[in-house]
């Protein structure tokens, strides 16, 4: 009896321990309001880059220029109650949904948005020149309901959004090189085809379950955004560098009259030795079943590196939509339509990927384009100089 006393006394001491710590957790999770302060509210997803990256650098230079001014209270969208304060303070300012890019800031009655051209000091600073008074933000706004929310999005606005959050330069470099590089091994046009197929799908899952929240936890971790960061920059860096080859190509075809010596083309040596594996294991009508296997194995690798550049790349892409509906797919009352929205945002996000299948499997099997090729080296070297620079900027400059 004694034993099982003492026992209940730890447990219970055990009990009050872990309450007390859920007691601290929960007062932190409030941050503490001086009223001779201003509220700057900074909303962010935690699958979004540009709010990472805000996360890092932006917020801590704010807090140092204006920490006796304001206080900076970060809310996640991801959770519900968050979500529902901001989408109150939206309608209660008439802040237009088209406006959102992750991260938003709010101060005063203003909001900025990641698309915004005003650096986050220069918002602040403003604002508190202007002497906006304190407590303004907010106050009387009655919670919104997240399905009153999800009843005002159009179709038209999930169709362009998806449309335009589509275009990820490094996914076009990825595809492009994979359709490329199997042309190279003498695959016909409907190989081709299936393997950026399976490529385009797996951006697609992928995308499905990052608005689903599934890779939430992966965002948070400080670690993968550094791998994010350093894939970008790699890809940028490569990208440069094949620019530079492009523009060192026209220089020795007008200084030389000819090919044989530009950078983007493979040395004998080399080009001997891969038309030697292509005749071991790709070559057409030699070993079928040796194929199909090489086939599978690049569809496998097309898959894993579709899903792993979708989680790596994934930026703010129709974050101001998919927490609405991903929180209304938990009611019964919209749960259709909900998951049909979730869907076409993503059937428009891979129609740009899929436009950019379709022009390099044109440009990788027909005749005429290699016809034209041969004519016109300078036109396509200069053209494809101006984007490997225009995409390595914007890998290296991305957040």
């Amino acid at each position: 009896m004694r034993c099982r006393g003492r026992v209940d006394l730890v447990l219970a001491l055990c009990g009050i321990f872990l309450l007390s710590l859920g007691w601290i957790s929960a007062v932190r999770a409030q941050p503490a309001q001086d009223k001779g302060k201003k509220q700057l509210y900074f909303f962010y997803s935690p699958t979004c880059r540009e709010c990472a990256d805000a996360r890092m650098t932006t917020l801590p230079s704010l807090r140092s220029l204006f920490g006796e001014k304001i206080d900076v209270v970060e809310l996640d969208i991801s959770l519900p109650e968050q979500y529902k304060f901001y989408l109150s303070l939206r309608r209660q300012y008439y802040y237009a949904l088209q406006n959102d890019h992750w991260p938003v800031f709010f101060l005063e009655g203003q909001f900025l948005s990641g698309k915004s051209k005003e650096p986050p000091e220069s918002f602040v600073r403003r604002i508190i020149q202007n002497g906006g008074a304190a407590g303004k933000t907010g106050s009387g706004s009655a919670p919104m309901d997240i399905k009153d929310n999800f009843a005002g999005l159009g179709m038209l606005a999930i169709v362009s959004a998806g449309l335009v959050d589509g275009i990820n330069p490094c996914a076009f470099t990825v595809i492009v090189f994979f359709i490329s590089f199997l042309a190279l091994q003498k695959y016909s046009r409907k190989e081709l085809l299936f393997v950026g197929a399976v490529f385009i799908l797996a951006v697609f899952f992928a995308y499905v379950m990052i608005g689903l929240g599934i890779f939430g936890f992966l965002y948070k971790l400080n670690r993968f955004w550094q791998v994010a960061n350093t894939v970008n920059f790699v890809f940028g860096i490569f990208s440069l560098a094949l620019g530079v080859a492009a523009v060192y190509d026209i220089i020795v075809f007008y200084s030389r009259g000819g090919g044989d010596k530009m950078a983007l083309r493979l040395p004998a040596a080399v080009k001997a030795r891969i038309q030697g594996i292509i005749g071991d294991s790709y070559r057409r009508g030699r070993d079928p079943g040796l194929e199909r296997r090489s086939l599978r194995a690049h569809a496998v690798t097309a898959f894993s590196t579709g899903f792993l550049v979708s989680l790596l790349e994934s930026v703010c892409t129709g974050q101001m939509y998919l927490p609405t509906i991903v929180f209304v797919l938990k009611t019964a009352e919209f749960k259709a339509k909900a998951w049909f929205y979730l869907f076409l945002y993503n059937i428009m996000f891979i129609l740009p990927l899929a436009a950019v299948l379709t022009i390099a499997l044109w440009g990788v099997t027909s005749s005429r384009m290699a016809s034209f090729v041969s004519r016109k080296i300078p036109v396509l070297k200069a053209a494809m100089a101006a984007v490997f620079f225009i995409m390595g900027f914007l890998l290296i400059r991305r957040p």
